[in-house]
């Protein structure tokens, strides 16, 4: 394409050109611009001097992220929570939606799968909140359960053994409703 016809056509074309602009601005900003502050896991930061760092300090700064025991924590945690994520939280949506599917009674099943992926719609903060009452060992539910049959109350959400269950328990309650509508939704497209 020659330059006369270039222009003839950008000429013909520019509004679309415009309209490309937006999104381009946008990818400029918040997707290529952060790259550019990766230089700073490389650099001394001193505050109050420049963004970009004082002096260059190569892998100073990893090193001393992987020498800290916390970092080892961290990570042993996280890869525990990842774990029991993947055994807990990805299949049990499958086995609802199974079941839930399986149900002869249209109305009774959509009643349960209304009320299954409500906790969906509710935030993070509220869905602590309520396992916060819940777990109370002064006048939660699940203590006065368990008080019922003779045992003592447990401070769940004071305790860290208790912590691996309640956020997975939280994460099943939440998403297990929505995740298996949306099994239910792909099984009925394969078949």
């Amino acid at each position: 394409m020659n330059s006369a016809s270039m222009k003839a056509y950008l000429k013909r074309n520019y509004h679309y050109y415009i309209l490309l602009l937006l999104p381009a601005a946008y990818f400029v900003v918040f997707r290529y611009g952060p790259i550019l502050g990766n230089i700073l896991a490389f650099r001394k930061y001193v505050p109050g001097g420049s963004m970009f760092g004082a002096e260059w300090v190569g892998l100073k700064y990893f090193r001393m992220f992987l020498n800290d025991p916390s970092f080892w924590v961290a990570f042993k945690n996280t890869f525990i929570l990842s774990t029991l994520n993947l055994l807990f939280i990805f299949p049990l949506p499958i086995l609802f939606a199974l079941l839930t599917n399986e149900m002869i009674n249209g109305k009774v099943r959509r009643v349960i799968q209304t009320i299954s992926y409500f906790p969906n719609f509710l935030s993070v903060v509220v869905i602590v909140g309520m396992l916060k009452e819940l777990l109370s060992p002064s006048n939660g539910i699940v203590n006065a359960i368990l008080g019922h049959f003779g045992f003592e109350p447990i401070y769940f959400v004071n305790e860290p053994e208790w912590f691996r269950a309640i956020y997975i328990g939280s994460d099943v309650w939440q998403f297990m409703g929505w995740n298996a509508i949306i099994y239910t939704a792909t099984s009925y497209s394969i078949f």
